[in-house]
């Protein structure tokens, strides 16, 4: 479980960053200072990002 000190305390770096909750919802830091959050769903032996918002 990702929990919000974890968000906080995240570092960005050169590329975008995943923090993984472990059900594949995703916290997404972009090397700009944003956060967002993602869904990764699998369909079809294909994988699909979905932004879902953003994240605190």
């Amino acid at each position: 479980m990702l929990t919000v000190k974890q968000i906080e305390a995240a570092r960005y770096g050169v590329s975008p960053v995943r923090l993984s909750d472990g059900n594949g919802l995703y916290i997404r830091l972009n090397k700009g200072g944003g956060k967002g959050t993602v869904a990764l769903i699998e369909s079809h032996d294909k994988f699909h990002v979905f932004e879902v918002g953003h994240a605190v």
